[in-house]
C-alpha cells in the first residue's frame, strides 16, 4: 500500500496544488496500486441495540454479555445511534475500538461528523479509510465526502476535483443523488463552467437538479439569464419558483418577482409552500402594497395556515411596512 498512500498523500491530503491535468494524469498512472473491490463486509448478526435503553446503556451492556465483541451489525447500530445524537466522542471512541468495520463503519462516522460541521475532520476519516485500503467507499459514503468537500473546507476545491477524477477513473456509478452532490459541489465553489458541463452529461435530473443550477445562476446576479433558465427547466417544483422569485427579489427585480408569484398562483400547482408565503411577503413589504400582501393573507387563510407563527409574524411585518397599523393591532387581539 505505499505506492497507494503516496498517492493519496499528493493528491487528496497535502497541502500541495494539482491541477485538474495533473490530477488525472496521476490518476491515470498509479490507478493499478489501488485495490481491486472488495465485497464490503456485513455480519450475519441480527442483533440490534434495544431502542428503550440510552445508547450509553445498551453499549455496556454489550460489552458485559460479550455480544460488542461478536456483532460488526450491533456496533455499527450503536455506532448510528451515538452519531445521530452527537454524541460524536463517544462515536469517535467506539469506532476506534472496532476489531475491523465495513463501510457502513466509515461512512456513519463520517456522515455524523460531517452533520455536526466537522467537515475537515470528516475528511480526515476518509483519508484514513483510504489508506488502510481495507474496504472501498459506496455511494453513501462520496456523497458525504463531497458534501465536506463542497462545504468551504480548506483546499476543498482540490481535493473535491481529485474525488470526481478518482470516481471517473474508477468507474462509479453514480445515481441521481450523487449526481447531484458533485454538480452541487462545483456550483457552491463558483466553478459554473465544470457544472454547465457535468450537468449536459447526467443521463437523470430531477428537480433538484435543475434547483441546483438555477441557484447557481441566481448567485451569479444575471437575472435575465436565470429567467430564461428557469423557462426551459423540465421540471419544476415549488422550491423551484422559491428560488426565483427570491433571487428576482434580491437582486432589485421585485416586479418580475410579483409577476412569478401571479403565475404561480394562477397555475394552482405546484402548490405554495411556507417559503412561498415568506418569500410572496416580503415582496409585498418590499413594493409596500397593501393590496397585494391582502391578498396573500386570505390565501394564508383558505390554505389552512394562519396558525403558523412564522407567518403570522411575516404577516405582521407586511402590515406595519404597509402602514396599516389597524391590522397589526387586531393580531394581538386574537
Amino acid at each position: 500500500m505505499t505506492g497507494s498512500r503516496n498517492f493519496l498523500d499528493i493528491l487528496f491530503f497535502n497541502n500541495v496544488s494539482v491541477s485538474a491535468r495533473s490530477a488525472t494524469t496521476l490518476i491515470t498512472r498509479k490507478l493499478k496500486e489501488f485495490p481491486n473491490p472488495l465485497h464490503y463486509s456485513s455480519s450475519s448478526s441480527s442483533s440490534s441495540p434495544n431502542r428503550s435503553l440510552p445508547a450509553a446503556a445498551h453499549h455496556a451492556k454489550a460489552i458485559k454479555d460479550g455480544s460488542l465483541t461478536r456483532s460488526l451489525h450491533l456496533r455499527n447500530c450503536l455506532l448510528t445511534r451515538y452519531a445521530k445524537s452527537s454524541r460524536l466522542d463517544s462515536a469517535r471512541k467506539l469506532f476506534d475500538e472496532f476489531p475491523h468495520r465495513d463501510v457502513r463503519s466509515w461512512t456513519i462516522i463520517l456522515s455524523g461528523l460531517a452533520r455536526s460541521g466537522s467537515c475537515q475532520e470528516a475528511l480526515g476519516i476518509f483519508s484514513r479509510m483510504l489508506e488502510e485500503g481495507v474496504v472501498v467507499p459506496n455511494k453513501f459514503t462520496l456523497f458525504g465526502v463531497l458534501k465536506c468537500c463542497g462545504s468551504g473546507v480548506g483546499d476543498g476545491l482540490r481535493k473535491g476535483k481529485a474525488l470526481h477524477c478518482w470516481m471517473v477513473i474508477r468507474g462509479v456509478e453514480a445515481d441521481t443523488a450523487l449526481d447531484n452532490a458533485i454538480l452541487d459541489f462545483y456550483v457552491k465553489h463558483d466553478e459554473f463552467g465544470w457544472a454547465e458541463k457535468f450537468f449536459r452529461t447526467m443521463d437523470s435530473k430531477n428537480a433538484s437538479s435543475w434547483n441546483i443550477m438555477l441557484a447557481g445562476r441566481v448567485r451569479m446576479g444575471d437575472m435575465e439569464r436565470c429567467v430564461e433558465f428557469f423557462r426551459t427547466m423540465e421540471v419544476k417544483a415549488t422550491s423551484s419558483w422559491n428560488i426565483i422569485m427570491s433571487g428576482l427579489l434580491v437582486h432589485g427585480f421585485a416586479g418580475r418577482a410579483l409577476e412569478m408569484m401571479h403565475e404561480l398562483s394562477r397555475h394552482g400547482r405546484p402548490a405554495f409552500n411556507r417559503l412561498t408565503y415568506s418569500i410572496s411577503l416580503k415582496l409585498a413589504s418590499c413594493l409596500v402594497s397593501f393590496e397585494v400582501g391582502r391578498q396573500i393573507h386570505g390565501k394564508v387563510i383558505r390554505d389552512g395556515r394562519f396558525r403558523d407563527d412564522s407567518l403570522r409574524t411575516s404577516l405582521i411585518d407586511m402590515y406595519w411596512k404597509c402602514g396599516r397599523l389597524e391590522k397589526v393591532s387586531a393580531f394581538f387581539k386574537i
